[in-house]
């Protein structure tokens, strides 16, 4: 198995891991499938959310919180 050197930049690890996925991925749907063109496809929740989603994601909850708890008191 393959470890990420200490000496290798952020691109290239990022890159050597896809492709670990890719490989277990097909690996494990099995290469008979590989023909449809829906299996070359890497499913899109292994990809990382950007911070600015996440961040607007709870600052739009909080803000709904809050617009709960004051509709509640008044």
């Amino acid at each position: 198995m393959n470890f990420v050197s200490a000496k290798q930049s952020p691109e290239e690890s990022q890159e050597e891991e896809m492709e670990m996925f890719k490989k277990l991925y097909i690996d494990w749907k099995g290469e008979d499938q590989s023909i449809d063109p829906q299996y070359k496809v890497i499913p899109r929740f292994y990809f990382k959310v950007h911070i600015f989603d996440y961040v607007k994601t709870h600052i739009l909850m909080l803000y709904f919180k809050v617009s709960f708890v004051m509709c509640m008191l008044s």
